[in-house]
């Protein structure tokens, strides 16, 4: 499995991140794919090559998703898919953490 981070800051107050994570996921191609699952300030994800948490934090949100061996020929794809979601959630430039 290859572990992916991400990492963006935010102004946004809880409720309009979660109102925009959800508009972002909903309208990318992952959307139909994917289950989710909220709990407290984490949304859990899961879709047939993926899973992972995106958790809204105090210093900002973050990421970190599983992409198993099935889908690592489309890596690329799914972390650059990732990233737009979350820069469209958050609001801001995102960065993939080591």
């Amino acid at each position: 499995m290859l572990q992916v981070r991400l990492h963006g800051l935010t102004r946004k107050n809880f409720e309009q991140f979660r109102t925009d994570l959800d508009h972002a996921i909903e309208a990318s191609f992952a959307g139909a794919l994917m289950t989710r699952k909220w709990n407290d300030r984490t949304l859990h994800t899961a879709a047939p090559t993926t899973s992972g948490v995106i958790r809204y934090e105090a210093s900002g949100v973050y990421a970190e998703f599983h992409i198993s061996w099935p889908g690592i020929p489309m890596k690329e794809v799914i972390i650059q898919e990732s990233h737009r979601i979350l820069a469209s959630a958050t609001g801001s430039s995102v960065t993939r953490l080591a």
